[in-house]
């Protein structure tokens, strides 16, 4: 966690070095802006959104799509009463609205169930199950965690929740689309615009805003924050490079990005175009995952600031595409999916500001606990939250976090439940 956020906390830096001094313009003030709007525009917009699903290509409503919709009407009911508690972190822990508060999340936690009970065809979706899955997981901890009276853990994560909204709904060849056309968003900006329409996947009109956004003058603290979201869309939703090099040759020109934001976007273009060359050779989804990401990964080069960002990306598309497929093949690598997805996550802190790698390493150590790919992952998860809690003062984490690493530390390395260990 910590070296995604000093990641962005330095590439905040660098995009107002390059931008010049500008007048009555604080840099942590922008930063806190930027932050909580994003978790905040991605909560209010996904919700609503997915309480009108719909199929372009199936506007006739069934009993199954009529109870999701109910379900979903449910969620985001539950989600925005619980938005004037969840951003105020000394409201969520006042003991006047334990009662409240706890009958929400039980709200929640029961409306999301029943989505995953629902017989609709959206569980065919690729992504929409196994994300189900581990946000039913994460809700259940947290009303649990909450009743216990930790309160910190429990905000920290319901606050990561909704982000699920984008990862999921830029999975790979997904086919439904939703839409809200009661929203009016005249009074979002266009990187705001885009927020709203990439977790409500409509992903043209996602794709121009974000562009928009980049071409603005008034936002120039977050275009690549948008270009990213775009480029999101184009590796993980549309899967086409050559449309992807063309539309971002035909930008620089126009948007005249600084050094440092061409150095990103060289080895964006770079990615593409080995993308575009590749053959046709059938390589095993999983097999095909594990290289991208090999690639990817032997791309993070510190003295160069290159990021194999693309690869990343397309591995993570694979992945999830891989956790739907229920052929005794593809289930008996579940466990080694999930693993990767968690290092790929960990290694994208630009592209999704959420929680994603502990969340997913964490679904490995509960599924499959004892197992090699459960012991990798909490020594991934362990030097993340280590990370997180280290600063100037040395490492100092919480005795309730330390519960947690003690409890996964444990299931991942199949140690009975008796007593304590140390992780």
């Amino acid at each position: 966690m910590r070296k995604r956020i000093l990641a962005w906390i330095r590439e905040c830096f660098f995009t107002f070095w390059s931008c010049g001094p500008i007048a009555e313009v604080s840099f942590f003030l922008v930063m806190r802006k930027l932050f909580r709007s994003t978790i905040l525009l991605l909560i209010l917009a996904a919700l609503p959104a997915a309480a009108n699903l719909c199929r372009a290509e199936d506007p006739q409503p069934t009993p199954a799509t009529e109870a999701l919709k109910d379900n979903m009407a449910v969620v985001y009911e539950a989600f925005k009463n619980l938005q004037k508690y969840m951003y105020n972190r000394d409201t969520f822990v006042d003991p006047a609205n334990d009662q409240e508060i706890a009958a929400i999340l039980k709200s929640l936690g029961g409306g999301v169930h029943r989505i995953g009970l629902t017989g609709s065809k959206y569980r065919e979706d690729p992504g929409f199950s196994s994300t189900l899955t581990i946000l039913n997981q994460m809700l259940d901890d947290s009303q649990k965690r909450f009743a216990e009276g930790k309160k910190g853990y429990a905000l920290w994560r319901l606050k990561t929740s909704a982000n699920y909204c984008v990862s999921c709904h830029t999975r790979y060849e997904v086919k439904a689309d939703f839409s809200d056309s009661d929203i009016d968003l005249s009074k979002l900006n266009y990187y705001e615009q885009g927020e709203f329409y990439l977790a409500s996947r409509q992903f043209e009109k996602a794709k121009n805003a974000y562009l928009a956004a980049v071409l603005d003058p008034n936002l120039p603290f977050i275009r690549m924050d948008a270009l990213r979201k775009w480029l999101i869309i184009y590796v993980r939703v549309y899967s086409d490079p050559q449309a992807a090099i063309t539309q971002i040759n035909k930008l620089r020109p126009r948007a005249k990005f600084s050094r440092y934001e061409e150095d990103e976007i060289v080895g964006w273009l770079e990615s593409l175009r080995r993308w575009q060359n590749e053959g046709a050779v059938r390589v095993p989804p999983i097999a095909k995952a594990e290289n991208l990401l090999r690639q990817g990964l032997g791309m993070n080069d510190p003295l160069s600031r290159k990021k194999g960002t693309v690869e990343l990306l397309r591995a993570t598309a694979i992945l999830h595409h891989l956790l739907e497929d229920q052929s005794p093949e593809a289930q008996a690598q579940r466990s080694h999916a999930l693993y990767l997805l968690g290092v790929a996550y960990s290694e994208l802190p630009f592209f999704f500001v959420n929680e994603l790698p502990e969340l997913f390493l964490e679904q490995v150590i509960h599924e499959f606990p004892g197992s090699e790919d459960a012991k990798n992952a909490f020594g991934l998860y362990r030097e993340i939250v280590t990370l997180g809690y280290t600063g100037s003062g040395g490492t100092r984490i919480p005795e309730e976090a330390q519960q947690s690493l003690r409890e996964l530390h444990d299931l991942a390395y199949g140690v009975p439940q008796v007593g304590k260990s140390k992780a």
